[in-house]
């Protein structure tokens, strides 16, 4: 993963990515309830998260 921020970072970086064979519809509610939790625990512990370009 090559952008401009990864100079500025020094540490771990974590990218999770997975293939879901579901129609979105199905599972929206608890998909974007477990993005805002993971984003939740990112911006507590100091993190930011970079949406997907």
């Amino acid at each position: 993963m090559n952008s401009e921020n990864d100079e500025e970072y020094e540490g771990n970086k974590v990218v999770i990515s997975f293939e879901l064979y579901a129609p979105y519809s199905v599972i929206q509610e608890e998909l974007d309830e477990y993005l805002d939790d993971i984003r939740e625990l990112a911006e507590v512990r100091g993190f930011t998260m970079k949406n997907p370009e």
